[in-house]
Formats: C-alpha cells, structure tokens, sequence
C-alpha cells in the first residue's frame, strides 16, 4: 500500500513539475516574439534613416557607392517594411 501511496505522491510532484516546464516555455516564447517584434520595429527604424540620409547625398557621393540619383529616389520611394 505504501508504494502505491508513494507512486501517487511521484506521479503528481511530476505532473506538477512538467506544468512548470509548460508554463516557462510559455513564458519564453511570449518573450522571444516580443524581442523578434522590437527587433523588426529597430530593423525598420534603421532603414527609413538610411533611407532619409541616401536621398541627402549629392550626386557625385551616390556616384562614388555605384548608384545614381535614379537608384536613390527609387530606394527612398520603398516603404519601410521593405527591405
């Protein structure tokens, strides 16, 4: 009787552990997609700056990194989203 007692006792402490693991990968996860969203909010900050600064360079610059103002203006006209 008292290994069935403890069988039960072991069965629930791992039940009640394995909820634990379920409830920290949960976790994890919410707070990975949460750090995947930033980073894709700082990726799109970053390339409408770049974007902004391209289509402030003078045509003997945008010359010199192999692009025309053609080149710039059609990069500048993307939307953020687009890499």
């Amino acid at each position: 009787m008292l290994t069935i007692i403890n069988s039960a006792y072991a069965m629930n402490r791992l039940s009640l552990a394995l909820d634990d693991v379920r409830r920290l990968a949960a976790r994890e996860t919410a707070t990975a997609a949460v750090r995947k969203m930033m980073d894709a909010v700082v990726g799109w900050q970053e390339r409408a700056h770049e974007r902004r600064r391209l289509i402030d360079m003078e045509d003997r610059m945008l010359a010199d990194i192999g692009l025309s103002r053609t080149d710039a203006q059609a990069e500048f006209n993307k939307p953020f989203w687009r890499i």
